[in-house]
């Protein structure tokens, strides 16, 4: 990410938080969590514009759940992105997935294993065991 930042990329976060719904973590907690992130990540140059939770359990079927792709439309509009211009980094294949419904490319961050062992590999992502190798 400091690579990427240092080529003037900024970031936002956008992650499934189905345990504030599960009781697991309240939504002030995460804020403190997600602030706490924001505030190292800045100390590294590193420039994180928001981040958005869907705080909603998996059996909700709620439209801002990765994989939907409800919190990028959100986030386009908000943020007056391009979906094609965007690029979406995840560590879970449902990542990719929610890109994909977004009409946006993706980094799959994975092990060769974990990668392996997915029953429909995403085509429209690339897979690396670190951020850094897709860079290269």
């Amino acid at each position: 990410m400091k690579k990427l930042a240092q080529q003037g990329y900024s970031f936002i976060v956008i992650t499934n938080q189905a345990g504030i719904a599960r009781k697991m973590v309240s939504e002030k907690d995460l804020a403190r969590m997600h602030q706490l992130m924001i505030s190292k990540l800045k100390s590294e140059g590193v420039i994180v514009l928001d981040v958005y939770a869907c705080p909603h359990h998996w059996d909700d079927n709620c439209e801002c759940r990765k994989p939907k792709a409800g919190l990028f439309y959100h986030i386009a509009k908000e943020h007056l992105l391009r979906m094609d211009k965007t690029l979406y980094i995840g560590d879970d294949v449902r990542d990719c997935e929610a890109a994909y419904n977004a009409e946006c490319s993706s980094v799959l961050i994975a092990s060769n294993d974990e990668y392996e062992s997915i029953n429909n590999k995403p085509k429209w992502s690339i897979s690396v065991n670190r951020l850094h190798d897709a860079l290269l």
